[in-house]
This record gives C-alpha cells, sequence and structure tokens, in this order.
C-alpha cells in the first residue's frame, strides 16, 4: 500500500488557509472504489499517520458504503472516525449542494 498524494494535497489545503489567515470551510475527503483501501486500519497502512493528523486538523473522511459492500469490507475495519456514507455519489451531491468544491484527485 502506498501513501497517497490526495492526503498531502488535502494537508495544503488546510496549510495555506491558516497561512494567509483566512477561514476554511473543513475539507472532506471520501474515499470509494479501491481508494477505500487506503482507509483499512492496517499495520502495512502507510496513510494512517497522516489520517489522524488531517482529523486533529479538522480534515472528515467519508467512505462509500456501496465500495465497501462490494468490496466486502466491513465498518470494524476502518481507521477510527471514518464516517460511512450510503453512496460516494450521495455524498458529493450532498457537499456540493453546501457550497463545496469536487477536486478530482483520483482514487
Amino acid at each position: 500500500m502506498l501513501l497517497r498524494p490526495v492526503f498531502l494535497a488535502i494537508a495544503f489545503v488546510i496549510a495555506f488557509p491558516a497561512l494567509a489567515d483566512e477561514p476554511s470551510m473543513g475539507p472532506v475527503i471520501e474515499g470509494y472504489g479501491p481508494a477505500v483501501r487506503n482507509l483499512l486500519d492496517e499495520d502495512d497502512n502507510p496513510n494512517l499517520e497522516l489520517i489522524a493528523l488531517l482529523q486533529q486538523a479538522g480534515v472528515e473522511f467519508y467512505v462509500c458504503g456501496q465500495s465497501m459492500t462490494f468490496g466486502g469490507i466491513a465498518k470494524n475495519e476502518l481507521t477510527g472516525g471514518i464516517k460511512i456514507a450510503l453512496s460516494a455519489m450521495t455524498m458529493l451531491t450532498i457537499l456540493q449542494s453546501e457550497n463545496y468544491a469536487l477536486l478530482p484527485w483520483g482514487a
């Protein structure tokens, strides 16, 4: 499993408004499809420390419930603090209706 560049990119999204003393809408990361594996609480997951730091900084993490079902992933396999969305499309629609912007960095 590789360290996901999207997690580092989100760290920059958090840092830049703070450096400019500007307000920020707490960023949200949603994992779907194969990306769900990057949010599992496994010993060989290099993303765990960065996920914890991002959560401490106010980033919310969601995972697609449909991807979990299709991938045979149980809720107890997720890293702590990860919320389950009904589906990625549903969550994206809700967030966009709340004026969030989609920045697709890939799975």
